[in-house]
């Protein structure tokens, strides 16, 4: 069988500003509306779909299981600035209660 050879293809920075430009807030307001629709109409949209799709009941359930955390998170990431996997990676023993803020474990 023959290799497949990939090449990467490069982008400018600013072909890579420019692709995700859409994709960022700009604002807090931006960033509340957000957090709004995860909070509450999120569900709704879920709950209407699941009348034509019966097979998102599950995905509903598990929202509404995991909502809390998941706002949380959201809020982390859109709050702060970090990146998924630095969440992900985020140990309860980072954080700084008395303090605002996390310890850099670098």
């Amino acid at each position: 069988m023959d290799k497949v050879k990939i090449r990467a293809v490069k982008s400018s920075p600013q072909a890579q500003a420019d692709r995700i430009k859409g994709r960022v807030f700009k604002s807090y307001r931006g960033m509340q509306d957000f957090l709004d629709y995860a909070a509450v109409y999120y569900s709704e949209n879920v709950k209407i779909s699941t009348k034509r799709e019966p097979v998102k009941k599950r995905l509903l359930h598990d929202y509404q299981k995991n909502a809390e955390c998941g706002l949380a998170i959201l809020s982390l990431i859109l709050g702060s600035g970090l990146r998924v996997n630095e969440v992900v990676s985020l140990n309860v023993s980072d954080i700084d209660w008395r303090e605002p803020g996390l310890e850099d474990q670098k």
